[in-house]
């Protein structure tokens, strides 16, 4: 029987698919969407307003979801059900690029100024 979910070590046969849900990413790791979820922190990430409407929080600490197995990063195209958590975290990421090359620049730009006074 083949392993479902590499963390809590079920198979297949250990599975109701249409009560337990398997994702499956795009390194081809198999988990359940609960596994995943909680591996994810999804409950940090989103909170719950009334039965199914979800609100991303925006927290700076949200990284790029990465395979628990082999720490690939998780792709939306591959996994819709995080696509939201994903280019948040994404636009994080670049964001922090940014704002790296900015405050370098205006470093610079200060030196220069210091130069000319």
């Amino acid at each position: 029987n083949q392993q479902a979910d590499s963390i809590m070590l079920q198979t297949y046969g250990e599975l109701d698919l249409d009560e337990t849900p398997v994702i499956v990413l795009g390194c081809n790791h198999i988990f359940t969407a609960e596994t995943l979820d909680g591996v994810l922190g999804l409950q940090y990430v989103y909170q719950r307003n009334g039965l199914i409407d979800l609100q991303l929080v925006p927290e700076d600490n949200i990284k790029v979801p990465v395979c628990p197995s082999c720490r690939q990063p998780i792709r939306s195209r591959d996994v819709k059900r995080y696509g939201r958590m994903i280019k948040f975290a994404t636009m994080r990421v670049a964001d922090k690029h940014f704002l790296r090359q900015l405050n370098a620049m205006l470093a610079v730009l200060e030196g220069d100024v210091r130069k000319l006074g």
